[in-house]
């Protein structure tokens, strides 16, 4: 499968940005919303980077996202609060939500943060890279619409349910964290589908010889244990929220657009040296993340930690420039010129 257009991340921020803002989003959020997809597409998680970019300009559009939203928050207890995101856009609640939780983190040693009536909110790893940026523990949690069935199961029960953790070792080494719930994101079947790709058979319960979107069912990572980390992560996002479960949500990627989706976030930003000296921690953190790395591989291959895989297509991606596809590309296409695209060497 070979993609025709790539273009620098600098270049496709500055584009997302003024195209956001002809959708009438405010210039800061315009940033939020590049700064989270270039996060995701420069690592090389293409799923939850830049080609959500068409989706999220339908929801605007259409007004299940609301570009002018009035996030109001209620807090309770000092360390805990909840945010109403008034339907805006999931990575902008997730941006403020997780400042949120840094901001009572600091002052508490741990922040905790509950979202409700949001939307989809990218890359579960650009929040809690937020925290870890700041120095802290960062944690993010998401429900999401209904696409896998539980183990032994072949209905659509349970979202695939993203969770993420980024920790900052020494230096700018992370531990990152950042899965699916599911074997297989459903964006990248839905790649797979729109390239006319074989679905593998460990990803799917049925749909592999007559696959569309509507009836494919995903498996759980792991079987059984998959299946309890994503109920897990629906019952922190979604009933702690007081939000719809994963069978009531609407499709992220078909109509209505015309409705708020309301999906549930938890974040969690916990301040290292509230339990230890940050400095003797982060040095800990990068010795275990380096024994991991050291340990005896299987022949032609090399063991990594979370985030490795991440950092190799940031240096290749930042050398060679963002892969785009042609919905991308037409959608930016008013706000990029000729030349702003090139075929890497």
């Amino acid at each position: 499968m070979r993609i025709p257009y790539h273009a620098t991340p600098e270049i496709l921020h500055n584009a997302v940005v003024r195209c956001l803002k002809q959708y009438d989003l405010p210039p800061t959020d315009a940033g939020i919303v590049a700064d989270s997809l270039l996060f995701a597409s420069v690592r090389g998680v293409d799923t939850h980077g830049i080609a959500l970019l068409p989706t999220y300009l339908r929801e605007l559009q259409g007004g299940r996202a609301n570009r002018r939203a009035n996030m109001t928050e209620s807090a309770h207890l000092p360390a805990t609060s909840r945010l109403d995101a008034d339907g805006a856009l999931g990575i902008l609640a997730g941006h403020r939500a997780m400042n949120l939780a840094v901001e009572k983190a600091n002052t508490f040693g741990i922040g905790a943060v509950s979202v409700g009536n949001s939307n989809h909110f990218g890359a579960a790893g650009y929040f809690s890279f937020l925290a870890a940026q700041q120095g802290l523990i960062g944690l993010s949690f998401s429900n999401a619409d209904a696409l896998m069935a539980p183990d032994l199961g072949c209905s659509k029960v349970l979202g695939t349910n993203p969770l993420a953790c980024c920790i900052r070792a020494q230096g700018d080494e992370y531990f990152h964290l950042d899965m699916a719930t599911s074997q297989i994101a459903f964006s990248k079947v839905k790649q797979h589908l729109a390239h006319g790709l074989p679905l593998p058979q460990h990803w799917v319960v049925n749909g592999i010889d007559h696959a569309t979107l509507n009836n494919v069912i995903l498996k759980p990572l792991g079987g059984y244990k998959g299946q309890g980390i994503a109920t897990l992560v629906q019952i922190l996002s979604a009933l702690l929220a007081d939000m719809p479960t994963d069978t009531e949500l609407s499709h992220l990627f078909t109509e209505p657009f015309d409705t708020p989706r309301q999906v549930g976030h938890f974040f969690i930003a916990i301040k290292v040296n509230a339990f230890l000296d940050e400095s003797r921690f982060r040095a800990r953190l990068s010795t275990l993340m380096a024994e991991i790395r050291r340990s005896r591989a299987l022949e032609a291959q090399q063991v990594l930690v979370p985030g490795d895989k991440e950092h190799q297509a940031q240096v290749q991606r930042h050398e060679q420039g963002i892969p785009l596809d042609e919905e991308v590309v037409k959608v930016l296409a008013p706000y990029l010129d000729v030349t702003d695209f090139y075929q890497p060497t």
